[in-house]
């Protein structure tokens, strides 16, 4: 429970109402970027910071790496992973590549520093 706690705070948190305007506006491809969870009342997708840094690092585009580093700094992640999306509609893309290539395995540690390890997805 601790390491899906941990893990949890790596995440970042995406609500259904959020995502729907996403989806609105760059189609349902942004239901890839991470799985949907539900707590019963609550539901959202959780992508691992980890994924929007190596996607970034795909595009290699110095603005966007800069960007992410920023967010990842400021831990502005929801809204300004939002706002990266509408300014680089083509990071969707990368980001839905790198989870389908490299899943679960990508999630940061506590020190901040991306690292591959297999943890649960789901909520326990």
């Amino acid at each position: 429970m601790a390491e899906h706690r941990k893990s949890a705070m790596q995440d970042i948190i995406i609500s259904d109402e959020e995502l729907t305007r996403l989806a609105k506006r760059f189609g349902p491809e942004v239901r890839q970027m991470g799985p949907w969870l539900s707590d019963g009342v609550f539901a959202y997708i959780s992508v691992p910071i980890a994924i929007v840094e190596k996607a970034a690092e795909l595009l290699q585009d110095r603005s966007v790496l800069e960007t992410v580093s920023h967010l990842r700094a400021n831990r502005k992640w929801a809204a300004g992973l939002t706002d990266l999306l509408q300014s680089r509609p083509d990071l969707l893309d990368e980001i839905v590549f790198v989870k389908r290539h490299y899943g679960p395995e990508m999630v940061s540690d506590s020190n901040d520093k991306p690292l591959e390890q297999v943890v649960d997805w789901q909520l326990a």
